[in-house]
């Protein structure tokens, strides 16, 4: 069993490293713990923030041009975001494959939490804008109404029974998944590409 801390090859059962004196026995959770580095997972949200801004200027003509679904145009942007981000993550403080993965996966849910976090208030003040325009244009809405022909109320009442919103549910879920896979494997790619440079300079040295 090889230590995390130190590299020390140790017997399979023993419970302490025999040169750093490091615990091997910890259960997952601190273990998983132990592996974060906030050092490595701030720099990536750093490049995750700079690619975000990149990324929505140089896919934003195509959505809305309407060359591209808006949620595929979401999920590119977010999955292109964080693996970036993973990537400075598994460089910047990583040492193996496992920490890189555990690390870009970190990464991923601070993200996405800080994006739901304003993504929310955005929606809260629209819609706060929206009750009050609503609000304001009732009396004329009302009258508007009135005059509605039967056959356009009964068409809005089929459409609301349409499956868009369960297939908008169905994306959000796929593109949360695909965020997180793309966090863990730009981690462990960026650890790749750390140790691929370590050799090359050993090798010019």
């Amino acid at each position: 069993m090889e230590c995390p801390e130190c590299g020390h090859e140790n017997k399979t059962n023993v419970k302490f490293c025999k040169k750093c004196g490091k615990n091997l026995k910890k259960n997952y959770i601190e273990r998983f713990n132990s592996q974060i580095n906030l050092l490595a997972v701030f720099a990536g949200l750093a490049i995750s923030t700079l690619i975000l801004i990149l990324c929505s200027f140089l896919y934003g003509s195509v959505a809305v041009s309407g060359a591209i679904d808006l949620t595929i145009y979401i999920g590119l942007v977010l999955v292109t975001m964080v693996f970036v981000g993973g990537i400075t993550t598994g460089i910047v403080g990583c040492r193996d494959f496992e920490d890189g993965m555990i690390n870009g996966l970190f990464m991923s849910l601070i993200a996405l939490t800080i994006l739901g976090f304003i993504l929310g208030i955005i929606l809260l003040i629209t819609m706060g804008i929206a009750a009050s325009i609503a609000s304001a244009l009732k009396p004329f809405a009302s009258s508007t109404a009135s005059q509605t022909p039967s056959y356009l109320n009964t068409a809005s009442n089929s459409n609301s029974n349409s499956l868009e919103p369960l297939y908008t549910f169905l994306k959000g879920i796929i593109i949360i998944i695909l965020v997180f896979v793309a966090g863990a494997l730009g981690g462990s790619f960026g650890v790749f590409l750390k140790n691929g440079i370590k050799k090359a300079r050993n090798r010019g040295a």
